[in-house]
This record gives structure tokens, C-alpha cells and sequence, in this order.
């Protein structure tokens, strides 16, 4: 958060060719537990007249390694441990693996100027944490000199954008005063190219003379909804008594979610028809908004229910209730209880490391108001997928579901076909390439396997690998392909031979070979480790035996297939996507005269976590990567010792 701070201490004032004789240093320190990610950068200010006295400083942060976050997925974790600020920052614009929000540059309503794009996505980020300038020495180019500097300094890194969040946190008299000097440090954001990422209150600044942002005025960069409910009054502000009084629905919806806030809406009704449609004037919030942001799913049916009585004059009023956005946050009450119960799972996942699926009032509300707007439920309309009860979408809705055919509400179409394209490959290749073997009772070191599926593995495990071993291995891969091509709860092995050693074997989908598409089905088999074992004890009992008697899992094979088909999507390198997502018609894709852009898009198409979580896998080699980056961290802190690299310019 940028601060202007006071200080009453100075005997000089230097005009704009004293300015201009002024020096800028930084020293950068890396982050003492994250040191290849994290790196703090202050900047100073200083005069030849007044010696080493500061009459600027700024303090930064460098993010770096953006791939780091996007693999272990613990961006909004890292921000919020440094910061509430930082917390602030991440949650507002960023997932947990560090990706933009979509709402940013979906050109829809929160997306303000739409000068942002994917870029924000990518490469390293410099937060402006706090930018000071003695009072004395304002309004005299200091500011900028330090700031100016710091963005056309190297650190900025490769393809890299700086953020701010313009706002003072020094106490002020009236909440007009501190409203005047926060504008007061947008304009100076905005004077050094800076400008509002959709309606957020963040700031960024592009490297690139030639990027969008750099190219809208400031005098065209609109303002976000909350600055209409902004006031200039210099008065006290409501309590919180008074407010109450004056506006019983809105805090009696947000306090109340008993049975007894039914009675209070309908008593204020039979009162004044128009009670249940009273803007606040400071928030612009309707009761249905609060309704919303509450989960109060007994008011959000009873306030539905209360538009009901005159339908031609109330139904109109009801739509657009519904679809108002003229409040602070911009925003109508289905996307106010949709960042709500994002919000909560994203909480859940950050700090706990679980997420138990929304709250059942959530999905409720989501379900009223999906109703009352006439918006379909789910996504993908397959015969009935969209007329289902309220206590089927709850089900269906609970575990992030949105196309409505997802295997018991978090195992989605094209999730599926992911994971049985990953082990279909890996099977593929493992079987292929069986030259390191040359007798089945001599076994061969880990590092004659060239495949990286066995460093999902213990290496207590791995340590000798013989060809029975080996075998196990690439069956169990076969038979997660093959039960996540099982349309239905029954497994047949009536098409395919059981994996072995022999020429004879036919395996899931080669290089060369059409993959099968794995048709929409919410009831087809889950890919949990007991129905792959038994699944491949089907296919060889021999192999997937002496595996097991060796310590090897089928955990071991499902994090493989889990992390690998998440490293080639887009959260990683993308070459899935590349690979599969093509319109179909025409060309020789493997996939594309099968149908798999019709599968229906779903939000959890890439929650590869979730299925982590009902699967009972956790990520092997990724903890084994962490100790292996905590070692290196640790040596790099050796070599670099305690002192901090100067610079001047």
C-alpha cells in the first residue's frame, strides 16, 4: 500500500536543477526462505548537499519464478504469509497459481478499460510497497525521479510489470480527506503511466511504450462503481445503530438466517411494497444483493417469493433487481454470492490445504437465482442435464460442477479424457521401450529407465527394477487409461489383452492410434486406486503382484499421471491443449474427428487438487522437489552470505 508520510525535519529545499543532481540508489536482499522467488528492493533518494540524508525511499518487492507458482500452486499462500497487503493483491487479481482472473479480461463488466490481457499472467512482477517523499521535498519531481528509475531499471525482469496499490494508511481527520489524498496518489500513478486493472483498486505499469495502457490518457480511464457511492461530506459518518434503524432489512438479512427473517420481510412488505427494493446509499447494495452476499437462502426465497404477488408489474421489477449492478462492487447478487463462495474455497485451499465443497446455502441461493433469472443450471444440456431438482443440483454443484456431467460432482469430461490420454501415453512408451532388460531375472538400475514415470517412486523402491517390476508398472498405467474409458459402473475387458512382455499385446492409444472418446456420462467409474487395482490385477496378476510385493502403489502411478497431465496443460506448458483442443474437420490429429471440443467446458476441467483430494493422492515428487529446492535455497543463501548488492545511478 503506497504512503505519503510527514516529517517537520529540513533546512533545504531544492528547486528542479537541484532535483536533477539527486541520486538514486537501490540494494536489493533476497527473500530469506524463498530466495529463487522472492527478492526485496529498496530504492533511496539523496542530495549532495544534504549528504546521506534520505529524501525519498521506496520499497518493493520482486516476484520472480512465475513457474514456481503456477506448478505448486501456492501463489495467494506465499502472498498472504508476507502480507495482508500482499494477500490483498493476490486475491484480488491472481489464482492460486499466479493466473489472472478472467473477469480482468473478459471485456465484460468488471473489466473496466480492458487495457490488461493474458500478459499479466506471465513473467515477473514488482510490487510497489511503499513509495515515501519527505513533505518538503513534493511537488518537485522526486517522486518520480525514484519511480522512474525503478521501472526502467533491470529488475523489472523479462516480460515483467509493476503493481501498485494506490492508497494512504496514515490516519486522516474526515473520509473526504482521506478520499482527497488517495485520488492525490492516483494522479501521480497515473502521471507515470500506471493505470487501473479492471475495476480492482491495483495499479499496473507496462514496460512496453507500445502496450494498450500506455497508450489510454488518464483522463479516459473510467472510474469503478465505488466511486459513485463515495461521499464528500464532511460530516460524521451514520453509526452503526442509526444505520440500522434506518435500513432493518439490509442488516436484519445479513444477521438472520433462522426462519424468523421470513416474518421481517413480509411484515416490512405488508408496510411499504417498496422496503424490500431500498437502495443503501452508501453501498447501493438491494436486500437481494445482501441476500446474497450472506447465502441467506431462507431471504433470497422469500424475497423472490415477495415480487411474486402482481407478476406484470413485479416480474419486470424482479429482472432487474436481479441484474443490477449499480452498487459499489459493481456487481449483480448471483455474482456477489459467486465471489463469495469462491472466495471461501479459495481460503479453504490456501490455508487449510482442503476444500469440502461449498456450503450447501450457497448452492441453494445459486439455485433460486439461477431459477428466477431463467439461466440455465448447468452448461451442458444433455437430455434433462437442466431440469434437475434443487437437492440434484445441490448435489451435482457441490464439489464445483458446472457442466452438470461431472462423475460425482468433481470428475469432469474433459478432466477424464486428460488423465486417460496421460496414461495411455505413458503406458505406450513404457511398453515400447523394454531394450534395458535382458533377462527377466536380472534387474537394472533406476538410471538405465529413462522414463521420468519412475521418479514418482520411492527410490527405496526403485533402487532395482526387475522386468516383472518394470511390467506392474506400465499395467496399472493401462488400467487407469482403461477405467477412465468405462462409460458406466461395469468393467469389461472383453476388447483388449492383458499387458505383458509379448509382441502380442494391445495396449490403450499409441502414437498412431485414434484415442477413444470418453462420452459425457456423471455416472461413469471414478479412477479410485482400488478400482485401478483390481482393474489390473485383471490384466496381469503375475506383474502388478510382484510390484506390490516390492512396495510399489498404485498411488505411486496416479501421481505421475496427475502431475504430468497438469504439467502439459495450460497451467503448465500447454502442449496438451496444442495437442488435442482443435476444431474438429479436416487435418490428422489424433483427436480430431473424435469430438473432444464438444465435450462440455466445466470449472473443474483443471482442478487437477480436487481429484488429488478424492482420490487419496498427494503429490509425491513435488515433496521431493521442495526438499530438493529447500537444499539449493540453502546454498544459494551460503554463497550470498548477508551482504546486499548496491547500486547507483
Amino acid at each position: 500500500m503506497l504512503s505519503f508520510h510527514f516529517s517537520l525535519h529540513s533546512h533545504f529545499y531544492p528547486d528542479h536543477d537541484d532535483t536533477m543532481a539527486c541520486t538514486v540508489s537501490f540494494t536489493t536482499e533476497k527473500h530469506y526462505e524463498l530466495p529463487r522467488r522472492l527478492e526485496y528492493i529498496n530504492g533511496i533518494v539523496t542530495h549532495p548537499s544534504l549528504g546521506k540524508l534520505a529524501i525519498a525511499t521506496v520499497k518493493c518487492l520482486k516476484i520472480t519464478g512465475r513457474m514456481w507458482f503456477k506448478t505448486n500452486r501456492d501463489f495467494l499462500e506465499i502472498m498472504d504469509e508476507e502480507s495482508h497487503e500482499l494477500n490483498e493483491f493476490s486475491v484480488a487479481l491472481f489464482d492460486e497459481g499466479s493466473n489472472l482472473r478472467t473477469f480482468i479480461i473478459d471485456g465484460g463488466p468488471r473489466s473496466g478499460s480492458g487495457c490488461w490481457g493474458m500478459e499479466l499472467g506471465v513473467g515477473d512482477m514488482l510490487y510497489v510497497d511503499d513509495l515515501e517523499v519527505k513533505e518538503e521535498f513534493r511537488h518537485q519531481g522526486v517522486g518520480s525521479l525514484i519511480l522512474r528509475k525503478l521501472l526502467t531499471d533491470e529488475r523489472i525482469g523479462y516480460r515483467g510489470h509493476a503493481y501498485v496499490w494506490p492508497t494512504p494508511n496514515s490516519s486522516v481527520d474526515s473520509e473526504a480527506a482521506w478520499l482527497a489524498r488517495r485520488d492525490t496518489i492516483i494522479a501521480f500513478y497515473r502521471k507515470n503511466g500506471f493505470r487501473r486493472i479492471g475495476f480492482t483498486s491495483f495499479f499496473a505499469y507496462s514496460p512496453d511504450p507500445s502496450h494498450p495502457s500506455r497508450q489510454l490518457t488518464a483522463s479516459a480511464e473510467p472510474d469503478p462503481p465505488s466511486k459513485a457511492f463515495e461521499t464528500t461530506t464532511t460530516g460524521p459518518a451514520l453509526t452503526q445503530d442509526e444505520d440500522r434503524a434506518e435500513y432493518p432489512l439490509h442488516f436484519a438479512i445479513a444477521a438472520d438466517k433462522t426462519p424468523l427473517v421470513v416474518q421481517t420481510l413480509r411484515t416490512a412488505y405488508e408496510a411499504d411494497h417498496a422496503s424490500i427494493r431500498q437502495r443503501h446509499p452508501r453501498t447501493g447494495l438491494l436486500p437481494i444483493h445482501v441476500a446474497a452476499a450472506s447465502e441467506n437462502v431462507l431471504a433470497i426465497q422469500a424475497l423472490l417469493a415477495l415480487y411474486a404477488p402482481e407478476p406484470d408489474v413485479d416480474r419486470a421489477a424482479l429482472q432487474g433487481d436481479l441484474k443490477d449492478r449499480n452498487n459499489k462492487n459493481g456487481l449483480t447478487p448471483l455474482e456477489i454470492l459467486d465471489a463469495t463462495m469462491t472466495s471461501r474455497r479459495e481460503i479453504m485451499e490456501t490455508l487449510v490445504g482442503r476444500w469440502d465443497g461449498y456450503e450447501e446455502a450457497g448452492v441453494r441461493c445459486e439455485y433460486a437465482l439461477k431459477r428466477a433469472l431463467g439461466e440455465r443450471l448447468f452448461s451442458f444440456a444433455l437430455g434433462d442435464a437442466n431440469m434437475v431438482t434443487e437437492d440434484e443440483y445441490v448435489e451435482k454443484r457441490k464439489w464445483g460442477c458446472t457442466c452438470g456431467m461431472c462423475t460425482d460432482g468433481w470428475l469432469s469430461p474433459r478432466m477424464r479424457l486428460r488423465l486417460s490420454a496421460q496414461a495411455g501415453i505413458q503406458y505406450d512408451m513404457l511398453k515400447t521401450d523394454m531394450d534395458a532388460f535382458t533377462s527377466p531375472h536380472r534387474p537394472v538400475s533406476y538410471l538405465e529407465i529413462i522414463h521420468s514415470t519412475f521418479d514418482y517412486i520411492p527410490p527405496a523402491i526403485r533402487k532395482e527394477i526387475y522386468e516383472s517390476f518394470y511390467v506392474g508398472v506400465y499395467t496399472i498405467f493401462y488400467a487407469i487409461c482403461q477405467v477412465l474409458e468405462t462409460p458406466s459402473t461395469t468393467l469389461s475387458t472383453s476388447t483388449s489383452a492383458s499387458p505383458s512382455t509379448s509382441d502380442s499385446v494391445q495396449g490403450p492409444p499409441s502414437s498412431t492410434a485414434p484415442m477413444s472418446m470418453p462420452t459425457p456420462n456423471a455416472n461413469a467409474t471414478l479412477p479410485t486406486p482400488q478400482t485401478i487395482l483390481s482393474k489390473a490385477l485383471e490384466l496381469d496378476a503375475g506383474a502388478v503382484s510382484f510390484y506390490l510385493s516390492k512396495g510399489g502403489k498404485v498411488e505411486f502411478t496416479l501421481d505421475a499421471v496427475l502431475d504430468m497431465a497438469r504439467e502439459q496443460s495450460v497451467l503448465g506448458d500447454g502442449t496438451f491443449e496444442e495437442t488435442f483442443d482443435v476444431e474438429e474437420g479436416g487435418g490428422g490429429d489424433i483427436l480430431r474427428d473424435d469430438g473432444y471440443t464438444h465435450l462440455p467446458k466445466c470449472a473443474n476441467d483443471l482442478r487437477f487438487g480436487g481429484v488429488r483430494q478424492h482420490v487419496g493422492v498427494a503429490g509425491g515428487r513435488d515433496e521431493m522437489e521442495d526438499e530438493d529446492e529447500d537444499e539449493e535455497d540453502e546454498e544459494d543463501e551460503e554463497e550470498d552470505g548477508e551482504d546486499e548488492d548496491e547500486h547507483d545511478f
